[in-house]
């Protein structure tokens, strides 16, 4: 049955992975005829008791240059969303986003995925855990959560609150095996491990949107793509020499992504490229170097060899999982040239991987619809 339904997700428009995701789970209950919208959950406006500490920190960092950046910058992103995201008005506060589901008829809010429930990320943790929708009649799922990490961020006041409020939800599914552990010693909930939303669709969807033509060869040039969220002078050296070794021309037919800079009005805007380019970076890469969770995904979907740089601070959880999950765990390598050009050397077993990752999805998918039908 048709089911009018919310999803509640991170704040849109600065992270590639972070829309393809949201874009993949609306796209997915779409198709299975319910009418779907995403929450578009801003941080919270500033209360005006803040205002005079904020105009000072403000003045500071303008001194330094280290401001917001122009609005401007997100021109490609937001495009991307209006052309192919669902949305609701921006939601800056808890009391609007229970505006929102007061005024309308929903039947089920969807929360995830990505890190909707790591709280240093989050607008507003206790949101992602439906406080404002607590005694609704609305039924409440967890589709890929993520915690980000295998460690517990929740202060001791969060971690109360917020097993209360997951105590609510119909039915959880998180995004890591490690964060199954952690929602039943902290939260005191069951959940199911379950595929990231991207992962949910065929490559041919992706390619479509981004105007892929396949039967165009790239050359016969070798192609390396880094992608690198955080991104430095010893993954940059580690990345030209490996395109130098693969790649002829001294690898000048690679690249390594980054913010182009574009005239608008009278000064030069530091601008990210389109959510398409970006997929199409992958799809049309011989070799993917990269420290970002859905650059991983999108290496896998186009069955690229690739590497994966951990990063600690952020957290390896997410790699750990999806990479054991389908027999690639040697691809999170330390960022050394030689480790790279080893892993490079092996080749993958798709046909395997592939195998693997039909059966995680049909589980998916399998939560997905039995989550909607109301128990």
């Amino acid at each position: 049955m048709s089911q009018n339904i919310a999803i509640l997700t991170q704040p849109l428009k600065h992270n590639y992975g972070g829309m393809l995701q949201a874009f993949a789970l609306q796209r997915v209950l779409v198709s299975r005829g319910h009418r779907v919208v995403t929450i578009d959950r801003q941080p919270d406006l500033l209360p005006l008791s803040n205002w005079k500490g904020y105009a000072i920190k403000k003045s500071i960092k303008n001194i330094l240059g280290m401001d917001r950046p122009d609005p401007a910058r997100f021109k490609n992103t937001l495009e991307f969303i209006g052309a192919n995201i669902v949305t609701t008005e921006p939601v800056r506060s808890s009391s609007e986003l229970k505006r929102i589901f007061l005024d309308n008829d929903f039947d089920t809010v969807v929360v995830g995925s990505d890190q909707t429930w790591r709280p240093k990320y989050s607008p507003n943790i206790y949101n992602y855990f439906l406080d404002f929708a607590a005694d609704m009649p609305v039924r409440k799922l967890a589709y890929a959560a993520s915690f980000g990490t295998d460690k517990w961020e929740f202060s001791p006041r969060q971690t109360r609150l917020c097993s209360n409020l997951a105590k609510r939800f119909d039915a959880i599914s998180v995004r890591e095996s490690s964060a199954v552990v952690l929602s039943r010693e902290f939260l005191g909930v069951e959940s199911t491990c379950v595929l990231d939303p991207t992962l949910l669709l065929a490559p041919e969807q992706y390619l479509s949107m981004a105007s892929v033509d396949t039967r165009i060869s790239s050359g016969s040039t070798v192609k390396v793509f880094a992608f690198f969220l955080d991104r430095n002078i010893e993954k940059e050296k580690v990345w030209r020499s490996v395109a130098m070794a693969l790649g002829e021309n001294d690898g000048q037919d690679s690249k390594i992504w980054d913010l182009h800079y574009e005239k608008i009005g009278q000064k030069k805007v530091a601008v990210m490229p389109s959510v398409e380019s970006w997929i199409r970076s992958f799809a049309e890469a011989d070799y993917v170097m990269t420290d970002s969770f859905h650059g991983c995904v999108m290496a896998i979907i186009f069955q690229k060899p690739f590497v994966v740089f951990g990063n600690r601070v952020r957290g390896v959880a997410r790699f750990d999982s999806l990479l054991g999950g389908l027999g690639l765990a040697r691809r999170l390598v330390p960022c050394d040239f030689e480790n790279v050009m080893q892993i490079f050397r092996e080749s993958i077993d798709w046909t395997s991987v592939w195998h693997d990752l039909a059966a995680q999805r049909e589980q998916s998918l399998d939560f997905l619809e039995d989550g909607l039908i109301d128990g």
